[in-house]
């Protein structure tokens, strides 16, 4: 009997194995045919503009192909977009309009019977769900998105509901991310960079979002750290949710953060800055995606997390780290900096020129240093760290990608409200108030 068990069980883990795989390959295909598709897409719709009176521009174009990609794919690849949307200093104005729009909808049907799913759900926790309301009001990569009125709750809810087998699309999906990383990582000039750890660290991240529960227990964190400052964190019913729903308190009256026009003057950005600065530098615990369908202001100007599905908690000794290297940037100390590189560093050739590689780093930093919002580029800034590790061998570390991923975030909306907002000044005062002690 023991072997006949254990033979079924091989066979059982061997049959699922190779469901997996066929999975992630038709995964795979369909990826490919709506790259594909969205590329000829794209050039005969530019072409044919081109014979327009009226031309569109290219930049607009290409966000309309790649809003509908993400709407088919759903899935993680609809974060990319929600980045690109927050920069409107590089995709231009109305193409960020465009992309902005996958943070309200991505593609995909809403499950079935669902308001009697959630009816029931509510009246199984003691709700008395008479004149229930149940309006549809987002969709994103993981969760459909409610607000919630009934007799038998005091105030409107928001519901986050995750979507039937996402978890299983984004496993197949970070498996194809780290072949990706892994065929990449072979081309010359892209082995500097330590593409299957930037992988897996994305992939763990982004797999804890479709965890509601394990949001929850971060949010009540948030909340226990900012709850006498001018951060607002989400508020959670802890009473209601579960594990593929999250009910939270509804907030009625929240503003964005990325306008051209801000309703609200420099210090709330300025807070929201330092804000997101606490979250990295004095705790180690923070969001990660920080876009404006995640972040807003309140009607006093406090900055007002609503989503915490992507958060990244970092050592004692990695949030120190990141605190000095990014210390370094606003003191302009590019040769303290390139030792930090170089102590984090993952390959180090034998016999590099260490002084000229100090040299090099300290010449990025001093270009980068004192800049305000405007000025600065975080993705400018790391290209040019990079391409200093590429010429001399060294491959870098995955710990600083969520920090830049942030910071190319946050940037954007700070930016096109307040270029002259000074970012790194503010960096410094909140990590020389955490340690207690001047600045050396």
């Amino acid at each position: 009997m023991p072997i006949a068990s254990n033979a079924s069980q091989v066979f059982a883990s061997s049959f699922r194995a190779l469901g997996n795989a066929l999975g992630t390959a038709r995964r795979g295909c369909a990826l490919i045919f709506w790259t594909v598709t969205g590329l000829l897409a794209f050039a005969a719709r530019n072409a044919a503009n081109a014979r327009q009176a009226y031309r569109k521009p290219s930049k607009v174009i290409a966000a309309e192909e790649l809003v509908l990609f993400a709407r088919r794919a759903g899935g993680a690849w609809a974060k990319i977009l929600q980045i690109l949307s927050t920069r409107r200093d590089v995709v231009s104005e109305d193409a960020a309009a465009i992309l902005a729009t996958v943070t309200q909808q991505v593609g995909g049907r809403e499950p079935p019977n669902v308001h009697r799913r959630i009816a029931d759900h509510l009246q199984f926790r003691g709700v008395d769900v008479q004149h229930l309301s149940i309006q549809p009001i987002a969709s994103g990569s993981i969760a459909f998105v409610y607000k919630i009125t009934a007799a038998g709750l005091d105030f409107p809810l928001a519901l986050k509901l995750r979507r039937p087998g996402i978890i299983r699309t984004l496993a197949r999906d970070f498996a194809l991310l780290g072949h990706a990383a892994n065929l990449l990582r072979r081309f010359p000039a892209l082995a500097h960079l330590p593409l299957p750890a930037m992988a897996r660290s994305f992939s763990e991240t982004i797999e804890r979002q479709s965890d509601f529960s394990l949001e929850a227990a971060y949010i009540a964190r948030f909340g226990d750290k900012f709850a006498r400052s001018n951060c607002r964190i989400a508020r959670v019913i802890p009473a209601l949710s579960s594990e593929d729903m999250l009910f939270m308190a509804f907030e009625e009256e929240r503003f964005e953060i990325d306008s051209v026009t801000p309703r609200f003057g420099i210090g709330a950005y300025q807070n929201l800055v330092r804000c997101v600065y606490e979250m990295i530098f004095v705790h180690g615990l923070f969001h990660c995606d920080v876009h404006p369908g995640n972040v807003f202001f309140d009607a006093r100007g406090n900055a007002l997390f609503l989503d915490l599905g992507i958060v990244k908690e970092i050592t004692e000794d990695e949030r120190e780290d990141l605190a000095d290297f990014f210390l370094c940037i606003a003191l302009n100390r590019g040769k303290r900096a390139a030792d930090t590189l170089l102590a984090k560093a993952t390959t180090i050739p034998p016999g590099i020129d260490r002084a000229q590689f100090r040299r090099e780093i300290a010449d990025v930093v001093r270009r980068s240093s004192g800049l305000k919002a405007g000025q600065f580029s975080a993705v400018s800034f790391v290209v040019q760290l990079f391409d200093v590790m590429r010429s001399h061998g060294i491959v870098g570390t995955a710990d600083f990608i969520w920090m830049i991923a942030v910071l190319v975030t946050l940037e954007g909306p700070v930016k096109a409200a307040y270029p002259d907002l000074d970012f790194q000044r503010i960096a410094v005062d909140v990590i020389t108030a955490s340690r207690g002690v001047p600045v050396e």
